[in-house]
């Protein structure tokens, strides 16, 4: 529990509370379909009848999915203790009919710092991978990794290996310095080849 006695949030940071409430829902219906997405599409578009087996859970997206409900609930709790057990799209519609009341809350400061983590754990998810940017590669099997700018931590896609970003930039910043150093001394400089000057003769 949280003491009352702790600042409340400005107009600025309700306003941004009352942003992040209403983008919920559209929210978790694009993280549900990331998460029991159940088919695969062929070149044509359609699902295939057969001979293409289902995708697996998406299992990233499901504990996203339980981290939203969880602090649905912590959030109603302080409205009303009923509405601390609702399921998910109810929390969500009371959630919602509350978004002028939530935000000014005695805990609303350490709420909306929790909101905001899953607002990043969503772009997380829903970001493209183009838009990673390199990090090095796995310390396990040397395949090539790549990360978005908030990441702390990779997984490999080959072996499943997990590393800490910042380890493996630095590793690689490592090993990029080693091969520049090994390419050998400073190159020497070459003599300017000033070759046969030519001179045309006197005549008279």
């Amino acid at each position: 529990m949280h003491d009352s006695s702790e600042r409340r949030l400005c107009r600025e940071c309700r306003h941004t509370y009352a942003k992040v409430i209403r983008a919920l829902p559209a929210q978790v219906v694009i993280v549900r379909q990331i998460a029991y997405k159940q088919v695969r599409l062929t070149h044509l578009g359609h699902t295939p009848s057969r001979g293409v087996p289902p995708m697996p859970l998406n299992t990233r997206a499901l504990k996203l999915i339980d981290r939203i409900h969880a602090q649905c609930c912590v959030v109603l709790g302080q409205v009303d203790s009923r509405y601390a057990r609702l399921p998910l799209m109810p929390a969500l519609r009371i959630l919602g009919e509350n978004v002028k009341r939530v935000p000014q809350l005695p805990a609303a400061v350490y709420d909306l710092r929790e909101w905001r983590a899953i607002e990043r754990d969503y772009e997380a998810l829903t970001t493209p991978d183009e838009i990673k940017h390199p990090i090095g590669v796995c310390p396990k099997c040397n395949a090539p990794a790549a990360a978005h700018t908030w990441d702390k931590t990779y997984t490999c896609n080959h072996c499943g290996c997990s590393s800490i970003v910042a380890d493996m930039v630095s590793e690689a910043k490592k090993a990029l310095k080693n091969n520049r150093g090994g390419l050998g001394t400073s190159p020497k400089k070459v003599e300017k080849n000033r070759g046969h000057i030519y001179k045309p003769s006197c005549r008279a």
